[in-house]
C-alpha cells in the first residue's frame, strides 16, 4: 500500500516538524527572559552610571573662579541644558593667542563688561571667552564657559537674551528701539 506509506512518511515530518517548531518557540521564551533581565540589569548599570555622575558633580560642584564667584551644579546642568537646547554656538578656541594683559587684573564680569561695550552686540559664552583669553585673562576653573556664564547671571549688568548668549542690561532691546 503506497498511500499508506505515503500517509505515515507525513504524519512523521508534521510530528518534527511540531516538534522543531515547540523547541523554537521554547527558545524564543528562555531569551526573551534572558532580554528582560538584561533590560534589567541595564537599567540598574544606568541608575549606577547616574548616582556615580551625581556623586562627582557634587562633590566638584563648587568652582572658584578668579573673581572669586561660584559656580554651582545647578548653574552647570543649566549651561549645559541650554547648550544642547541652543544649536549652531560660536567656536571654543582651544589655542588662544594672547594678545594682550588688559584682563589679566580684572574679574570676569568686568571683562565682560569692557567687551560687550566695545561690539556693541550680545554675545556668545564662547566668544566671550576667546575675547578674553586674547586679551590675558587667566581662567582658573575647569569649566570657564560656565563660569562666565554663571558670573553673568548674578550681575543685574547683563541681560541673557539667548541661551548661554548675554548683552549689557542697560542697552535698548531691538525691538524696543522701532517704538
Amino acid at each position: 500500500m503506497p498511500g499508506s506509506e505515503l500517509l505515515t512518511m507525513l504524519e512523521q515530518r508534521l510530528r518534527h516538524a511540531k516538534a522543531t517548531r515547540d523547541r523554537l518557540v521554547l527558545r524564543r521564551h528562555e531569551l526573551q527572559r534572558e532580554i528582560d533581565l538584561l533590560r534589567t540589569e541595564i537599567n540598574e548599570i544606568n541608575f549606577l552610571i547616574g548616582s556615580t555622575q551625581e556623586s562627582i558633580l557634587r562633590l566638584t560642584s563648587v568652582i572658584v573662579c578668579n573673581d572669586s564667584t561660584i559656580t554651582s551644579i545647578e548653574e552647570q546642568r543649566d549651561f549645559k541644558a541650554e547648550t544642547l537646547r541652543e544649536g549652531p554656538t560660536p567656536p571654543l578656541n582651544q589655542n588662544p593667542e594672547v594678545i594682550n594683559d588688559r584682563f589679566s587684573n580684572i574679574t570676569i564680569p568686568q571683562a565682560a563688561t569692557i567687551i560687550l561695550s566695545e561690539c556693541k552686540e550680545a554675545l556668545h559664552v564662547n566668544e566671550l571667552y576667546n575675547r578674553m583669553v586674547k586679551g590675558g585673562y587667566i581662567f582658573t576653573s575647569q569649566n570657564p564657559t560656565i563660569s562666565i556664564a554663571g558670573s553673568l547671571k548674578r550681575h543685574s549688568r547683563f541681560r541673557r537674551v539667548a541661551p548661554n548668549t548675554f548683552n549689557l542690561a542697560l542697552r535698548e532691546v531691538p525691538s524696543q528701539r522701532a517704538s
